[in-house]
């Protein structure tokens, strides 16, 4: 991930390298995997707040 950050501010060609580095997508040779992928690289959010944790008896009551 360190090489992704590093590469963060140089654009568009940052997202390409950064697919080949993460996921070994080369956006030359599979241009529509790239393009998906871009997508998710764009518009995913993650999670910044603590994860809930439940107990057995609340995911007992679920069912």
């Amino acid at each position: 991930m360190l090489p992704a950050l590093l590469l963060s501010p140089f654009g568009r060609w940052d997202r390409f390298r950064t697919m080949k580095i993460v996921a070994g997508v080369d956006h030359r040779q599979t241009p529509e995997i790239a393009g998906y992928l871009g997508l998710i690289f764009t518009h995913f959010l993650s999670r910044k707040e603590k994860l809930p944790v439940f107990t057995d008896g609340d995911l007992a009551r679920l069912t």
